[in-house]
């Protein structure tokens, strides 16, 4: 715009005045970047070459301020130009390197969306099977209750009547268990996953509690045979939801049987947590796509195990099958010790 309505001579000057007015601005801007990287924390690799960008523009700018009409080379073609390159190359590069981190961070929240909507999807599949469990003490109550009030009005109390009515309050007392755990679950969901100190203990036990009502109708009895007095480091809820995963799995397979719980600690840094039953085991077949998305042996969704093996990773443990045959089946993976961290 100046060269199309201004001599060539005031172009010079105007030109001139805003060049030298450039270098305290650039140094200003230079500052002011700085303590912006300050206030936040430190510089990352992003912020190092916006840096190196303004740093080479004012250098290149105050060397050809100062040896302009000195030095042949800078008379005759200058150096601010080829700092502009550099400034603009330096630019472009940090642009770039953040474009890739916001993608990065995109493709990872997508990837913890997804997770974290599977789990949402089993807990409702957990849900449905704690309403199914819930109706069979319901049942033997409304079964019983009527019976022995006919025995009551008809003045027929037998024998059966006291074992009528202490199976009632067996299932009474049953139903009311169910009822408070599963609302102790529920409650302790929350949102936010967090990674904080766990105590191998409480989480067996909180396992135990709120899986053993659905272990009920295969007759199958949960326990905590040893754990461990390290803690581990990750998301209490998240490792709950993989100990009730494999317990639902081991319920489906075990028949009278037992379901173990254990945790010990490992030299190499990891807490070592197994789920060990009873049951039938898994088919040699089945055994290398256990851990596959999609992939059941009996029917089921197929998440479980895949929602087992990507909270495991994102603890940076890993989870396998340590055994299997006809005599029961053991599941075991690691979690990082606190003090790891």
């Amino acid at each position: 715009m100046l060269i199309g309505v201004l001599p060539t001579r005031q172009l010079v000057s105007v030109s001139t005045v805003v060049y030298y007015l450039s270098i305290p601005y650039l140094v200003y801007l230079v500052f002011g970047t700085v303590r912006g990287f300050v206030r936040r924390g430190g510089l990352e690799t992003a912020d190092a070459l916006v840096l190196s960008g303004f740093a080479v523009l004012v250098a290149s700018l105050l060397h050809e301020a100062l040896l302009t009409g000195r030095s042949s080379d800078v008379s005759h073609y200058g150096t601010a130009a080829w700092g502009m390159l550099g400034f603009v190359f330096l630019n472009s590069s940090a642009v770039s390197l953040r474009i890739q981190q916001r993608e990065t961070a995109l493709i990872e929240s997508r990837s913890r969306g997804e997770m974290l909507e599977r789990m949402n999807r089993m807990n409702l599949e957990f849900l449905h099977r704690m309403a199914h469990e819930l109706k069979t003490p319901l049942t033997v109550i409304s079964g019983y209750a009527p019976l022995t009030g006919i025995q009551l009005a008809a003045d027929q109390v037998d024998q059966e009547t006291p074992e009528n009515l202490k199976t009632i309050q067996q299932e009474a007392r049953r139903l009311g268990d169910m009822v408070t755990r599963l609302m102790e679950y529920s409650y302790g969901h929350t949102s936010e996953l967090r990674f904080e100190r766990v105590d191998p203990a409480d989480l067996l036990d909180r396992v135990r509690a709120v899986s053993a009502p659905i272990c009920v109708k295969n007759q199958n009895t949960v326990r905590v045979e040893a754990a461990c007095t390290e803690s581990a480091h990750g998301s209490f809820e998240m490792l709950l939801q993989v100990f009730l995963n494999l317990v639902i799995n081991a319920n489906r397979d075990t028949k009278n049987g037992t379901i173990t719980l254990s945790a010990g600690a490992k030299e190499d840094g990891f807490i070592l947590f197994q789920v060990a039953d009873t049951g039938s085991g898994i088919a040699p077949a089945d055994l290398p796509r256990v851990f596959e998305q999609g992939y059941s042996c009996s029917g089921s969704t197929g998440l479980g195990l895949t929602i087992c093996r990507e909270a495991v990773e994102a603890h940076g443990g890993r989870i396998w099958v340590e055994r299997t045959g006809p005599k029961g089946t053991t599941i075991a993976f690691t979690v990082k010790k606190e003090e790891e961290q």
